[in-house]
C-alpha cells in the first residue's frame, strides 16, 4: 500500500484555523536557502538557465520558508513561477521597441503592420505568475486568505458585564 498524500504542515493548519492539538505533528527547522545547489532534488530546476530566474526562485523560496509554507512538493511550482516571471521581466524589455513592427512588401513600401510577439507571450507568463504567485500567497488578496484572523466573538453578556463593572 502507497504512503499516501504529505501531511500539511503545522503553519498552514494554524492559518487555514484547523490547528487543533490532536491534528498538530510538531515543528520542523528548515535553513534558508543561499544557494540553488542546497536544494537536494535538482530535477526541476534544470529550466533556470538565466541568473535572474535562480535569483527570483532563492529570493521566493527563502520567504516561503520563513513563512513555514514551503515544502518539498512545491518546488517545482516555485520554479515554474520564477521562470515565468523571469520571461515576463525579458518581455517587457522586449515591449519597449514597440507594440506593432512594419511589413515592407518587395518594393520597400509598407504593406501593413504585425503586433510585437512579446506582447501575446507577455499575456501568457502573466496570466501564470498571477495564478502560481496566488496559491504562493504573493498577491495581496492571497495574503489576506491565508492570514486572516478571526477576531474571537464577544459575549453579549460579557460586554454588558463589563460595562456595570466600569
Amino acid at each position: 500500500m502507497g504512503k499516501g498524500r504529505k501531511p500539511t504542515p503545522d503553519a498552514i493548519k494554524a492559518l487555514r484555523g484547523t490547528d487543533q492539538q490532536c491534528r498538530m505533528k510538531g515543528t520542523i527547522e528548515v535553513s534558508e536557502i543561499k544557494d540553488v545547489t542546497q536544494i537536494l532534488d535538482l530535477k526541476g530546476l534544470k529550466i533556470l538557465t538565466s541568473k535572474r530566474a535562480k535569483d527570483i526562485f532563492i529570493e521566493k523560496a527563502n520567504q516561503l520558508i520563513r513563512l513555514k509554507l514551503l515544502t518539498d512538493m512545491d518546488i517545482e511550482q516555485l520554479v515554474i513561477y520564477s521562470h515565468a516571471l523571469d520571461t515576463l521581466f525579458t518581455c517587457i524589455k522586449g515591449m519597449k521597441v514597440g507594440l506593432f513592427h512594419e511589413v515592407h512588401d518587395d518594393y520597400g513600401k509598407i504593406k501593413g503592420y504585425i503586433q510585437n510577439p512579446h506582447i501575446k507571450l507577455y499575456r501568457e507568463m502573466s496570466e501564470i505568475v498571477n495564478r502560481i504567485g496566488s496559491d504562493f500567497g504573493f498577491s495581496p488578496v492571497a495574503r489576506m486568505k491565508l492570514k486572516a484572523e478571526k477576531e474571537p466573538a464577544k459575549d453579549p453578556l460579557q460586554e454588558l458585564f463589563e460595562k456595570f463593572n466600569q
